[in-house]
């Protein structure tokens, strides 16, 4: 993905959260990120996701 492809894509997930009435935290922006630029696989992105989520205390 091209660098305006990656902040249309990061600009969608944020609209679309706003739009529900929904936070992003930024750390969940970055993986995503991370993961639009090649970095790391949709396993990897999975793994941090559910290891972040599963550390908040609710």
């Amino acid at each position: 993905m091209t660098k305006d492809e990656i902040d249309k894509s990061l600009e969608y997930v944020k609209g679309t959260m706003a739009y529900e009435d929904m936070e992003l935290p930024d750390d969940t922006l970055r993986i995503y990120k991370k993961y639009l630029e090649g970095e790391i696989t949709e396993s990897q992105i999975r793994d941090l996701l559910i290891k972040k989520n599963l550390s908040e205390v609710v």
